[in-house]
């Protein structure tokens, strides 16, 4: 029986690719931002898939809980610096996944 199909398979199930998505901001104001971009999604802030690669403890130590919570901290994934000119509209391509979230920041600076 192949894995994804039994109801007790607890394992590391890769997320497949979904394409692309665009964000399309018309509005901002003009001016420099600081684009910052955060996601949760397989991998990525994803505690289960850290504590996978631990070998699915069945009590975890107090240096694993540590390094859970350190590796998926919420840290941002990617930040650039971005000019937005005065009644453009601001757009960004982004790769996404299944299950994939993300939150998009622009500071202005």
């Amino acid at each position: 029986m192949h894995a994804s199909c039994r109801s007790d398979y607890v394992g590391d199930l890769p997320a497949k690719p979904k394409g692309k998505v665009k964000i399309n901001l018309p509005g901002i104001q003009e001016g420099t931002y600081s684009m910052e971009i955060y996601k949760v999604g397989y991998r990525p802030n994803d505690a289960y898939t850290t504590y996978l690669d631990l070998g699915k403890p069945k009590q975890l130590t107090k240096l694993q809980v540590e390094q859970i919570k350190k590796i998926n901290d919420g840290s941002l994934v990617t930040s650039e610096i971005v000019k937005i000119k005065s009644g453009s509209t601001f757009s960004k391509d982004l790769d996404i996944r299944e299950n994939d979230v993300f939150l998009i920041k622009l500071i202005k600076i």
